[in-house]
């Protein structure tokens, strides 16, 4: 970047705007020997060359460092925009599919959900509680028999690597009894902790009252 042209450039706006340099020490609030120092090239302060170049109405990155200086910001500030614009699509892609991807959940009756071990508490799909004909703070208890049972326990029925599948059975409000099976898997933290049980429960047969 040309930044020895700096002392050049002013000397130049001074000469065109027909400024004096104790004009611009006046207006920037500085020493005439100070602006005498910035046309022989010597170094300014962040705060003065921000004033400065206000004062003479052009670009501070042009005044200090010339054209190069400038395209690049221009350069980089259009890269920002087109990385911006590129994250944006890929998130607006993201949305898309997780939206399709719980539309099909939704009409192929599919519960999909996430048990936390350490708080116990269960996050559902919206369609849980019309699919297992419950209200929504009885969904634990169809769905997870083993809420109660400790983490050697867990341990055991899960193992580290391959999903548990199991069978469980909800009444409904005219007696009917549907039957549901859940395939799911405990995941541990960086220390081997298990902190959460991920599964998905889908309806599998209906017996009459």
């Amino acid at each position: 970047m040309d930044q020895s042209g700096f002392s050049e450039r002013l000397k130049s706006l001074l000469k065109q705007q027909k400024k004096t340099q104790a004009h611009v020490a006046s207006a920037i609030s500085t020493s005439v020997p100070s602006v005498h120092r910035w046309t022989k090239g010597g170094q300014i302060e962040y705060k003065n060359l921000r004033s400065l170049a206000e004062y003479l109405g052009v670009n501070w990155i042009w005044l200090r460092y010339g054209d190069e200086a400038v395209e690049s910001v221009q350069q980089m500030q259009v890269n920002d925009t087109a990385a911006t614009n590129r994250r944006q699509e890929y998130l607006n892609q993201i949305m898309d599919s997780e939206n399709r991807m719980r539309q099909a959940l939704d009409m192929a009756d599919i519960v999909t959900w996430e048990w936390n071990v350490l708080t116990g508490s269960v996050e559902c799909s919206n369609n849980a509680a019309t699919l297992f004909n419950v209200a929504e703070n009885n969904l634990p208890n169809c769905m997870l028999p083993y809420t109660e049972k400790s983490i050697e326990e867990l341990l055991r029925i899960f193992g580290k690597n391959e999903p548990h599948t199991w069978d469980f059975s909800v009444e409904g409000t005219n007696k009917s009894v549907f039957w549901f099976t859940s395939r799911a898997k405990l995941y541990f933290d960086v220390s081997g902790r298990p902190t959460k049980v991920i599964g998905v429960s889908f309806e599998i047969a209906k017996n009459g009252a």
